[in-house]
């Protein structure tokens, strides 16, 4: 490679350097405006930015700051400027349809949103980010009516998409039975389940929730008594709320009807007893010896040591 050669690529590498330096610099400055409310200065950047790469989010906040500092008519010409642009993109009737309701439009607002679900691909990433736009808006219903009609074309799909839906909406019962109808048909996703529900069974999510949990679950076991994943739920809550008797007695009635050999109950012993539950503790413990199957490698204490563990408790009383 000669010098003049050489030298010419230095060149073109710092004007490219400069360039996405410079393209960072208004990045950042237009988030940045956006942030302190000014509006019309991020709008201006925001809209050469998407003119620039054509970048879906540049656009978006385009549109955003156009709606802030109400200037309707210019939002409304680039949306439907889009729309020709992009024939397929139905997310496009999203931002129209909520650029109506903003109007007051709202005949013209319900006709674009019931449009873009009547249109729904056959593609759970795309029904997935039409719920995502909605969303975004803050349209539960119509979040709710996506992932609904989603489930017709998709079967058996978006049950914790949509119980995620209900849970910004703060309808617990919706919430549950999603989780719920989730778990009949995966239960490998129990683990999933459990996390959702106890991060809202702590905070201040809905005080009736965990009555509507137990309420559920007890409804459901009696409905479907082999969908087995019901029980444990039901294990895992009365666990949550350290009430160990009522865990043991329905790890009882499941351990019955799955021929567990009892190591359920040697499971929920041992915890009883690190809680000092030495009653429920001895209860589980004398089911397993009374009825349990298990052989000598899967048991980890030995009788020996479960007889010890029920003397120590017998001294107890």
């Amino acid at each position: 490679m000669g010098i003049k050669t050489k030298y010419l690529l230095l060149i073109f590498f710092a004007f490219v350097s400069i360039g996405l330096f410079g393209q960072e610099s208004k990045v950042r400055l237009a988030y940045q405006y956006y942030q302190n409310n000014e509006y019309e200065k991020a709008a201006v950047l925001f809209e050469e930015l998407y003119n620039e790469n054509k970048a879906s989010v540049y656009f978006t906040y385009t549109i955003n700051c156009l709606i802030e500092i109400e200037n309707y008519d210019k939002a409304e010409k680039l949306i439907k400027k889009q729309i020709r642009r992009e024939k397929g993109n139905v997310l496009n009737f999203i931002e129209l349809g909520y650029l109506y309701k903003v109007k007051k439009n709202l005949p013209e607002a319900e006709k674009q949103y019931l449009y873009v679900i009547k249109n729904l691909p056959v593609e759970k990433n795309a029904i997935i980010r039409i719920a995502n736009s909605f969303l975004s808006k803050r349209e539960f219903e119509y979040v709710n009516q996506t992932y609904e009609k989603g489930r017709k074309l998709i079967p058996y799909q978006f049950h914790l998409e949509l119980a995620n839906s209900y849970a910004y909406q703060r309808k617990s019962q919706q919430m549950v039975d999603e989780y719920l109808d989730l778990l009949r048909e995966d239960p490998g996703k129990q683990t999933i389940v459990q996390t959702s529900l106890q991060s809202k069974m702590v905070g201040t999510f809905d005080e009736d929730l965990k009555e509507i949990i137990k309420r559920t679950l007890i409804k459901r076991i009696q409905k479907e008594p082999r969908v087995y994943v019901y029980n444990e739920l039901l294990i895992w809550y009365y666990i949550q709320e350290e009430n160990f008797g009522s865990a043991i007695i329905q790890a009882k009635a499941l351990d019955k009807r799955r021929h567990e050999g009892g190591l359920r109950l040697i499971e929920l012993g041992e915890l009883a007893l690190q809680n000092n539950e030495f009653e429920n503790a001895r209860d589980a413990f004398e089911y397993v010896l009374k009825n349990g199957n298990l052989s000598p490698f899967m048991l980890r204490p030995s009788w020996d040591i479960w007889t010890f563990y029920i003397s120590r408790l017998n001294w107890g009383k």
